[in-house]
């Protein structure tokens, strides 16, 4: 085969695989905008209501969420994204701290994009690099859109974790943090603390030793410093 054959061939491959890789993207997109049938909707509403309870500050509030879910009688007949951004609008209306509302936010949007048939693989795991942190750190970052940006310190038993976090704040650009015990991001786990100055500083008594991750997003995009230590 001559070269010229050769480089035909390979340029055609490489076609080949990016139109596959727009036609995946298409369905995936066209099944989300499907109509969702009772068993669906019944399904996401139950997922979404343990995100809310993960990430909410008090339990008053994802309670007070839950019952205007509940309420609604316009989600029958919509599609996966429609459905979000009604139940997103109740959010709104209950937290009001805009850390907060971004971090559901960045989870929702993981679940819109997602057809309703969509069954959990190792492959849609959290694959961000977790950067482990030793006591004390001090970390330096630049995040925005849906990306996030993962770290992970061991903590003790009766060990207090402490979190803060700095950016230049111009205009509308908010960063922010939640700690979990689970090391995927899109389970949407976070450990209940004590936040002050706006939800630029948390602290918790850790109550089983192991590893604990801080996960850190922006909007619409921040450079970042992190510190982190453990008493």
């Amino acid at each position: 085969m001559n070269k010229k054959i050769l480089k035909n061939t390979k340029n055609w491959t490489k076609l080949a695989l990016v139109l596959s890789l727009i036609c995946s993207i298409c369905s995936i997109n066209a099944l989300a905008q499907e109509q969702m049938n009772a068993k669906a909707l019944a399904a996401l509403i139950v997922e979404l209501k343990e995100v809310i309870s993960k990430n909410a500050r008090n339990e008053n509030d994802a309670t007070l969420i839950g019952k205007k879910w509940d309420a609604r009688k316009d989600l029958s007949g919509k599609n996966r994204v429609d459905v979000i951004e009604l139940l997103f609008e109740d959010v709104k209306s209950v937290i009001t701290d805009s850390g907060v509302q971004y971090q559901i936010y960045s989870i929702f949007s993981f679940y819109g994009t997602i057809p309703d048939d969509f069954k959990p693989t190792n492959e849609n795991a959290d694959s961000v690099k977790k950067i482990r942190l030793k006591n004390p750190a001090s970390v330096k970052g630049e995040i925005g859109g849906e990306s996030h940006n993962s770290y992970v310190i061991r903590v003790r038993k009766n060990q207090t974790l402490k979190v803060q976090i700095a950016w230049e704040e111009k205009g509308e650009r908010i960063a922010q943090f939640f700690v979990s015990p689970s090391n995927d991001f899109f389970e949407g786990k976070s450990i209940r603390g004590i936040s002050t100055y706006n939800e630029k500083n948390w602290y918790s008594k850790i109550m089983k030793t192991g590893d604990y991750y801080i996960y850190v997003t922006a909007h619409p995009v921040a450079n970042y410093t992190l510190k982190v230590s453990i008493k």
